[in-house]
């Protein structure tokens, strides 16, 4: 009988951090996939809002973008209005990434204005928009 017990226990150390490793692959292709970079920017002119949202994973992909007053869905749509400016700063493959909601009727006062990118993951059973598994990446 081989009486040196740090060989195993070694061999068990060593066993466990590669099983570490593993986990923290799996996890963080994972997380890539399911909340992908979503990258943006939001502006507000005197008749709407307008900006731009590119998925880094998957930039030639066209992102839908909701916009929320007040926490109230008003808008959705994808951005895909051209903007050169976010091809030739090195954000997309090209410049179809745009998005525009024009707010008309809006009462005076101070509002709370956000636009989400949305990205469906692949838990997402019906693939609608409403569904309770439907991820959002903040773009403001």
């Amino acid at each position: 009988m081989d009486k040196r017990p740090g060989r195993l226990v070694q061999a068990l150390l060593a066993k466990s951090v590669l099983e570490v490793l593993f986990l923290l692959t799996l996890v963080t292709l994972f997380s890539l996939n399911t909340f992908p970079p979503i990258r943006g920017s939001v502006e507000i002119t005197p008749n709407g809002i307008n900006g731009w949202a590119v998925n880094t994973i998957e930039p030639v992909q066209r992102v839908e973008v909701q916009l929320f007053i007040d926490q109230k869905l008003v808008a959705r749509g994808d951005a895909n209005i051209s903007r050169p400016d976010v091809a030739a700063a090195g954000f997309a493959a090209d410049e179809w990434h745009g998005f525009y909601f024009p707010v008309t009727a809006i009462a005076q006062g101070v509002h709370q204005a956000r636009v989400y990118g949305v990205h469906e993951s692949a838990t997402c059973g019906g693939g609608s928009p409403d569904h309770a598994d439907y991820r959002r990446s903040s773009l403001i």
